[in-house]
């Protein structure tokens, strides 16, 4: 059984007696994590996710958004949120972001 490092699912496997084998893909994102926690990187990304909060509670933001979209003939996304549990989440967010900028500013 592969499974993620949860206890409830590690002691299942053990009362079972199932062999268990940990997640190659949650072990490389337990390790990007660790890695993503250099201050600066953390800075940009809170800057993102605060950018992002602003326009999906505003929807006089998004407004001027998709307005912007059309002046600087830019596509016309929306802004990703960051969802922890989803992995790549953050990169998409980033990603949008950058794509946007030009609209955002």
């Amino acid at each position: 059984m592969t499974t993620d490092n949860a206890a409830n699912i590690k002691l299942a496997a053990e009362v079972n007696g199932w062999m268990r084998l940990q997640c190659f893909g949650h072990r490389l994102h337990l390790a990007l994590e660790n890695a993503m926690k250099d201050p600066r990187i953390g800075r940009a990304v809170g800057l993102c996710k605060k950018l992002v909060s602003s326009f999906s509670y505003s929807w006089k933001k998004k407004r001027e958004l998709a307005v912007a979209q059309q002046q600087l003939n830019l596509p016309e996304h929306s802004l990703k949120t960051e969802c922890p549990t989803r992995w790549g989440s953050r990169k998409a967010m980033i990603i949008r972001v950058l794509e946007q900028q030009k609209a955002i500013a």
